[in-house]
């Protein structure tokens, strides 16, 4: 596991808040990784809410953008868990 990918995991276990994730990973200067890590989950079948967060991901222009409008969206805690959970190789 690379370590952006085990810090991205900590600071969403940590964040109580979307605004403070986004602060830490651009504090970070993980907003990239964090777009490469949800580009590569693969589910089978696949997941209608894993594919909202991608398509967000891939759209946003930095991690405060994706935050609001993963906010919008109200996938704030499903955004969590997936970060917090997901193991990619």
């Amino acid at each position: 596991m690379s370590t952006d990918n085990e810090t991205l995991r900590e600071i969403a276990r940590q964040s109580l808040l979307p605004d403070f994730f986004a602060a830490r990973v651009d504090e970070e200067g993980l907003w990239s990784p964090l777009q490469q890590t949800l580009s590569r989950i693969q589910q089978s079948p696949p997941n209608a809410i894993i594919e909202k967060v991608k398509v967000i991901a891939s759209q946003a222009a930095s991690a405060s953008d994706f935050i609001e409008k993963i906010k919008s969206a109200k996938l704030w805690l499903e955004l969590k868990e997936l970060v917090a959970r997901v193991r990619v190789k």
